[in-house]
């Protein structure tokens, strides 16, 4: 996930980034900068849930991402940080399947 007007994290890094990843997908908010989680949250956590909602449907997929997104919630600090909710709303979505 990335913003069009980001000038942190260039197009070319942003690609390179996702093709390191076999089940990623790039994503790219036009009118956003590099916090895309901050300038369009409805739009990124959409995405987000989209993309974990594809993989619940496989057992090893859900139990993959729920441990991983325990982890991100751990290391991520008690504030509700837009990543901590992002991470907190996964968890949740992954509960409901």
């Amino acid at each position: 996930l990335s913003g069009g007007k980001d000038t942190v994290i260039s197009g070319e890094m942003h690609t390179a980034l996702t093709s390191a990843f076999p089940l990623a997908e790039q994503i790219v908010f036009p009118a956003a900068g590099h916090p895309s989680y901050v300038e369009c949250p409805e739009k990124y956590h959409a995405e987000i849930i989209k993309f974990i909602n594809k993989y619940l449907e496989n057992e090893n997929y859900r139990s993959d991402i729920i441990n991983q997104t325990k982890q991100a919630i751990k290391q991520l600090s008690t504030a509700q940080t837009p990543s901590r909710l992002a991470a907190t709303a996964i968890i949740d979505a992954c509960n409901e399947k």
